[in-house]
């Protein structure tokens, strides 16, 4: 199977125009943050673990 080409024209085209700046002048970066989450996961355990350590992390 050989690969399709796929013309680089119309809304491809726009987006990669678009988004190519940003790629280009913005910093990749990395932030990480140790600490305790000990309340976080004692009030998870009293909601019966339904709520998602994502859904904290958004409320915050």
């Amino acid at each position: 199977m050989s690969p399709r080409r796929i013309p680089f024209a119309g809304v491809r085209k726009a987006i990669s125009q678009r988004l190519r700046p940003g790629f280009h002048e913005a910093l990749p970066v990395a932030l990480m943050v140790e600490y305790s989450a000990d309340k976080l996961l004692e009030h998870r355990r009293m909601l019966g673990n339904r709520v998602s350590f994502t859904a904290y992390g958004v409320k915050a």
